[in-house]
């Protein structure tokens, strides 16, 4: 056959579905001109094919030791989920039998464990747990948010009682809950108010005897109304319940032989001393102080180690113009009063810890004097130091 009569078989169409007429081998040659391939350049490739592999146009197969790893590890991977699984378990209960052993042979608290501090006085274990740290600690916790949650428990528990609920404490713990509470307020100053409140509520609840009873006695009790009627500037209310409190330690039949009478006779005189000097009364005032002074068997104010003997000393001398001595006298109290706290509370000086209360007071006392002694800078310096004592969170 001749080759020009072959028509090319990407171009032939049958012409019954074209509709288009045949095109000869002529037309279609001259439409499409031939290529053409010089030998030599044709060797060449021809060589280049032979040098090289076979290249095939199926997609590359997966090594077998690819696809055996890829296995392998999807093995190992599900193995250890497995054994993490059955780690997790033993875990789990064996923990169950530690905690069903420990409650077994953990003996179960009584009363007395969960709540000492309902059946007997609450200071030690408030002194323990609460209010301070160790002695060997630096700064002091900051307790008078713990008195907060401290006033909220006495409250719901006298709430109880009043109200006759079966859960109630008996009703003879009623004025130990009272003074428990008063004593809250009385530390967390400037809760004089509510701490009044309390005690005045104690004072009108009867005695009822009964084991591990917390009480003070009328003197110490009518001294606490006293105080708190002297800080909330009440100074005639306060002058008739610290006389009353007085009247009482001296008939105390003790007050020679025991140790807290005589303490607590000698709070009662410094509380007048001090309620008088505030009312403008400094005859009065020099008059306990002196008796005050009798009672410890010193002469001179000067030799007292006491911070409240000081202080007072202080307001006298300062309500009869003696600046300077007044001056001097503050200066003591103030560093008796930071050596007092140290031992007790233990206090680092200027802190941010610092909640002495009785130590911002005598510092804000003394600024007014600084004041009034036209020495501002100290006085402000003075004012400031006690407003980081007062303004310490609650």
């Amino acid at each position: 056959m001749d080759p020009a009569k072959v028509a090319d078989p990407d171009d032939t169409v049958a012409p019954e579905a074209s509709g288009a007429p045949e095109v000869s081998a002529e037309v279609k040659s001259a439409a499409r001109p031939e290529v053409k391939v010089e030998p030599k350049l044709m060797a060449k490739f021809e060589n280049q094919a032979e040098s090289q592999p076979d290249l095939k146009l199926t997609s590359p197969e997966t090594p077998p030791g690819k696809s055996e790893s890829k296995t392998g590890s999807k093995l190992a991977k599900s193995g250890q989920r497995f054994s993490n699984i059955i780690v997790g378990l033993v875990l789990i209960v064996g923990g169950a039998i530690l905690v069903a052993l420990v409650t077994l042979f953990t003996p179960t608290p009584t009363p007395d464990q969960n709540v000492p501090y309902l059946l007997e006085p609450v200071e030690k274990h408030l002194d323990a747990n609460l209010r301070y740290k160790s002695a060997d600690s630096l700064e002091n916790k900051d307790w008078r948010h713990d008195l907060i949650v401290e006033q909220a428990i006495w409250t719901n528990e006298i709430s109880k009682m009043m109200l006759g609920r079966p859960d109630a404490k008996p009703i003879e713990n009623k004025r130990d809950f009272l003074l428990f509470l008063a004593d809250s307020y009385f530390k967390d100053e400037p809760h004089f108010s509510e701490a009044k409140a309390a005690y005045l509520a104690a004072n009108a609840t009867p005695r009822v005897p009964h084991a591990k009873a917390y009480d003070y006695s009328d003197a110490e009790l009518a001294r606490r109304i006293g105080y708190c009627d002297l800080r909330l500037g009440f100074y005639d209310e306060a002058e008739s319940w610290l006389k009353k409190a007085l009247v009482n330690i001296e008939a105390d039949k003790n007050l020679k032989t025991d140790l807290s009478v005589m303490g607590c006779r000698d709070r009662i005189l410094d509380n007048l001393t001090e309620n008088y000097a505030r009312m403008g009364q400094s005859k009065q005032a020099e008059e306990y102080l002196n008796r005050r002074l009798t009672a410890i068997h010193l002469k001179d104010v000067e030799d007292s180690v006491e911070s409240p003997l000081l202080y007072n000393a202080a307001l006298i001398k300062e309500q009869m113009g003696d600046f300077k001595a007044a001056d001097a006298l503050f200066v003591k109290a103030i560093e008796r009063c930071i050596v007092d706290d140290d031992r007790h509370t233990p206090i680092v000086p200027e802190s941010l810890q610092d909640n002495s209360r009785s130590l911002a007071r005598i510092l804000m006392t003394y600024s007014h004097l600084l004041r009034k002694m036209h020495r501002n800078p100290e006085a402000i310096a003075t004012m400031r130091r006690a407003l980081v004592i007062y303004d310490n969170p609650l």
